[in-house]
């Protein structure tokens, strides 16, 4: 496309054979575009029989699999059972513009611990699940579109830092338990859909735009401090809550959510319990709060059969005071891995269970010789235009020899 419409305007100015050599520069500068363009990233495999390919930088002692220097756009896919990832503080450091389905770390494995990475953007997944009973603990993942995002049941995902992401934590299972984790600025906090019987404890979530949103995927939330969760519904449940879809065909449902854990053992923190309730008092000197707080409630009406759903989202025993939660502490053992060329950045797609990043894809021009052809492409054709016209102009401004009179 830009080689035909340079072509197309130099023969405008100069006639064809002024641009013989501006089409084969253009021609040659789209060939090594696309060359630039097919580059993917890197991929380290942990083998089912244990052997690591693809590099030298994952040290095996028994089942244990350290980390031992930072990477720049290069994934891990775990294909071994049983096994200890340490990232041992070093850097996974994405892409610096979207790329789809590109995942950090791809679990494809049972009974896996994942720990002690740092994982910065722009990965699709910071780590993913899709096979059941795997460990993802002490890890500090930012700046991607969702930072742990499992696809299956039976995870544990403890002590944690997950911030400025689009989602903190995607389940899409059954029996997942988050506790310890400390979740803020991201767009969801937790994004919950199919789901049963998940935990979510003991957490620290912040400052995101939706704490938890959800179409009423079972979970039970409580001793968790929110603080400054006042965007959303009530302060913290996104509006769409509902899909119908997941309901019976009852006329009328009414779902309550487990926000607490009865008395005395009590619900959430909730930052500003006492401004929303100024009259509240402690019950019995148990840390909790005489009056339930309303988190929200919802309605969705399925259209195919006219039926209304009612979600109600209620702590029944809110407490007073935060409960202590420490932030979770990663070191970097590394500078950032420093990218040579950015991509450009394009929204990112979710998969679904049937069809989850591989940990490979295509990416836009990463290095310098990718920001040299650019530059080409748009400003040696434009110069050699301009240098084109003007030696033409200039032609033109000559004293020209009288032609001879015909006979």
């Amino acid at each position: 496309m830009i080689a035909e419409l340079y072509f197309q305007l130099s023969c405008a100015v100069l006639g064809n054979k002024a641009v013989v050599c501006l089409a084969f520069l253009c021609l040659t500068s789209s060939v090594l575009i696309s060359r630039a363009h097919s580059e993917t990233a890197f991929t380290i495999y942990v083998n089912p029989d244990g052997t690591v390919s693809n590099t030298d930088i994952i040290q095996r002692s028994g089942n244990l699999y350290t980390l031992t220097d930072s990477l720049y756009y290069t994934t891990i896919v775990v294909q071994c059972n049983n096994i200890l990832l340490d990232g041992a503080g070093f850097i996974l450091k994405g892409p610096t513009g979207w790329v789809d389905g590109l995942c950090a770390i791809n679990l494809t494995c049972s009974n896996v611990t994942v720990r002690n990475f740092n994982i910065i953007g722009f990965w699709e997944v910071g780590i993913l699940g899709v096979y059941n009973g795997n460990s993802v603990l002490g890890n500090n993942i930012t700046k991607t579109d969702r930072a742990v995002s499992i696809y299956a049941d039976e995870y544990t995902v403890e002590g944690n830092y997950l911030a400025d992401n689009h989602v903190g934590i995607r389940i899409v299972g059954k029996n997942t338990n988050a506790t310890q984790n400390w979740i803020l600025n991201n767009a969801d906090g937790f994004s919950i859909t199919n789901s049963t019987n998940n935990m979510i404890t003991s957490n620290r979530i912040e400052k995101n735009g939706f704490a938890i949103n959800t179409d009423y995927g079972g979970f039970q939330v409580y001793q968790n401090n929110f603080i400054n969760q006042t965007v959303g519904s009530g302060g913290s449940w996104s509006s769409l809550i509902l899909l119908t879809s997941c309901f019976s065909e009852a006329p009328n449902v009414t779902l309550n959510p487990d926000w607490d854990n009865d008395y005395p053992s009590g619900g959430n923190y909730w930052s500003d319990y006492k401004s929303k309730y100024p009259t509240a008092s402690e019950i019995e000197n148990s840390g909790i709060g005489n009056i339930e707080y309303v988190i929200g409630t919802s309605a969705a009406i399925n259209s195919s059969r006219i039926n209304t759903y009612i979600i109600m989202a209620v702590d029944r025993y809110p407490r007073l005071a935060p409960f202590d939660i420490p932030q979770p502490i990663i070191p970097i053992s590394s500078p950032i891995p420093t990218p040579t060329n950015p991509t450009p950045e394009t929204p990112p797609t979710e998969p679904t269970p049937n069809s989850t990043p591989t940990g490979t894809s295509q990416q836009t021009s990463d290095d310098v010789i990718g920001a040299i052809i650019l530059a080409t492409v748009f400003a040696v054709p434009i110069c050699l235009l301009v240098y084109l016209v003007l030696r033409r102009r200039q032609y033109r401004m000559l004293p020209q020899e009288p032609k001879a009179a015909l006979n």
